[in-house]
């Protein structure tokens, strides 16, 4: 089983553990559940523990989040790092269409680091963040892509 969780938080110190408390958990991600078949919602409608995007987890502007990968064997962390601070909508919307520039270090379990610095792009086809009233969709209309890399682009422009 792999799941993978999503913590925002703002100016997070370097040191991979403990997470800081004011990280925030808004996403949880599965192998088969990540971008067009991702649910979203209100927090209200989020047991914290299946696959998800909550929508109003984090109203304020951050600029990083932590992200967890766990295996049955084992997992590790990455942490994404942006040039500047920006709401979730606003980020999901610049990433659909410009692109994040983005700093990733991988946190592995032996203690060594790997950083990669790109340009992450959620998709351009996937329409950005979803709008709750109108969207029947999952979290994405087709794609969607949390990864690092020189160039991430789910689009594959």
């Amino acid at each position: 089983m792999f799941l993978m969780n999503l913590l925002a938080s703002a100016h997070l110190s370097p040191s991979p553990s403990p997470l800081p408390q004011a990280s925030t958990l808004w996403a949880i991600t599965s192998a088969s559940q990540c971008a067009p078949s991702l649910p979203y919602g209100s927090s209200d409608d989020w047991d914290l523990e299946e696959p998800y995007v909550c929508m109003d987890c984090v109203n304020r502007s951050h600029d990083t989040w932590d992200q967890l990968f766990t295996f049955s064997n084992g997992g590790f962390r990455m942490r994404w790092k942006f040039s500047y601070s920006a709401t979730l909508q606003e980020r999901f919307d610049a990433a659909s269409d410009i692109g994040e520039a983005v700093t990733w270090t991988i946190f592995l379990p032996d203690g060594k680091e790997h950083v990669v610095n790109g340009t992450w792009r959620w998709g351009s086809s996937s329409g950005g963040w979803p709008d709750l009233a109108s969207w029947p969709y999952g979290f994405s209309l087709s794609d969607g892509c949390w990864a690092a890399g020189p160039d991430i682009d789910a689009s594959n422009r």
